[in-house]
């Protein structure tokens, strides 16, 4: 595991849930978060992450690059993507929510948004090879990935993705649960 030299001497396992939290959402309301005020502000002071205040003045805790950075060091995030939304903090507040509405294995199996869009790639290409008249009617197709997803082996089992009042690509986001033949679970934000 990473080590630092001020700090973290051993991460246990609600650093380890923090860490799934904010790598596969980037933003969470402190409330939510499992780690004490001390474990925080050792954080805080390595640059992991920062705070802020949403509109009604909660407390967020945010990933910073050099937290992801710490984090994709560890074993469980080697070779993983990162959710990355610098100024969506309701968004990936609401997808933090949705994220621990899952069961622990679900969370293990949860993919981001741009891990999902390489899965998105995969399918096209097994398209190519298989149902080559799919994929011809696919591969020019308007798409966009959602915003996390759970997945068993290679079959996504589930999509989520989070929508505010002024939301203009759902159809995009449709024709990805379309193509990976998966639906969409949709949290207002």
């Amino acid at each position: 595991m990473p080590r630092s030299s001020v700090g973290i001497r051993h991460i246990n396992e609600r650093d380890m849930e923090a860490f799934r939290v904010l790598w596969n959402c980037q933003h969470i309301e402190r409330a939510k978060l499992p780690l004490t005020d001390n474990r925080l502000k050792v954080y805080e002071k390595q640059g992991l992450i920062d705070r802020c205040r949403d509109t009604n003045d909660k407390q967020i805790i945010r990933c910073t690059a050099k937290g992801r950075k710490y984090i994709s060091k560890l074993p469980e995030f080697a070779g993983r993507k990162p959710y990355i939304s610098h100024t969506a903090t309701a968004h990936n507040c609401r997808l933090a929510e949705a994220y621990l509405s899952l069961t622990p294995e679900q969370q293990r199996n949860w993919r981001t948004e741009r891990e999902l869009a390489d899965l998105y790639h995969d399918r096209l290409a097994d398209l190519w090879q298989h149902d080559y008249d799919r994929w011809c009617e696919l591969r020019e197709r308007e798409w966009s990935s959602c915003d996390g997803g759970v997945v068993e082996g290679e079959q996504v089992i589930m999509l989520v993705e989070v929508i505010t009042e002024n939301y203009t690509t759902l159809e995009l986001k449709e024709a990805y649960g379309e193509v990976m033949n998966t639906p969409i679970t949709y949290y207002k934000s």
